[in-house]
């Protein structure tokens, strides 16, 4: 016989009432009154053989531990031998001469752009540039290629951050000219500031 879904929810009432019935019925336990502890079962002692003593219990040797990367099926004395000696060697070798830290601005390429033209549209300037075969788009304040970013656009000139060295450079906007030499980070000239068509 198949139950209505309100016959249902009655029978789950009345067993939610039942059981919360049976929850009160039942006496909580004082904690001042705990239960006692069981004891493990003694285990009964095994007769031995006439004759024979009994076996000392296994003693199983502890190995501290030695950090990740340590062989847990490894030899102690073998990696103790193996620790001395790296050591010894370590000890032995002599020390290290300081690497003289490289000069960023040395290391710094030279400029590979040349000017094509420019175009300014809206009080922006747009500068085009060739490297190799390939055509860029200069914009102020964006990346021109991943490791130069174009920081400024002036009237005579474009100055661009080689960004893994920190080395500046300045290229001159005129036809058929190539890149000068890198920048002291000069503060542009009037001149340079302004934009013009």
């Amino acid at each position: 016989m198949a139950l209505s879904t309100r016959q249902r929810w009655m029978l789950y009432g009345v067993a939610a009432l039942l059981t919360g019935a049976a929850m009160l019925a039942v006496q909580p336990q004082d904690a001042a009154d705990p239960p006692a502890a069981c004891a493990p079962a003694a285990r009964p002692a095994r007769a031995l053989p006439a004759g024979t003593a009994p076996a000392a219990p296994l003693a199983v040797p502890q190995r501290p531990y030695g950090g990740a990367g340590r062989n847990p099926f490894g030899d102690p004395a073998q990696e103790a031998v193996a620790t001395t000696a790296a050591a010894q060697t370590a000890a032995a070798a002599p020390p290290a001469a300081p690497v003289p830290a490289p000069d960023l601005t040395a290391a710094a390429p030279a400029l590979p752009f040349r000017f094509l033209g420019r175009w300014t549209e809206d009080g922006t300037s747009t500068v085009f540039l060739a490297h190799g075969p390939r055509q860029l788009a200069a914009v102020a304040g964006r990346p021109l290629t991943p490791d130069y970013l174009v920081e400024h656009i002036g009237t005579r000139e474009l100055r661009l951050l080689h960004v893994p060295t920190g080395t500046r450079h300045v290229l001159a906007l005129a036809a058929g000219q190539g890149a000068s030499a890198p920048a002291a980070g000069a503060a542009p000239t009037a001149a340079d500031t302004e934009e013009q068509n």
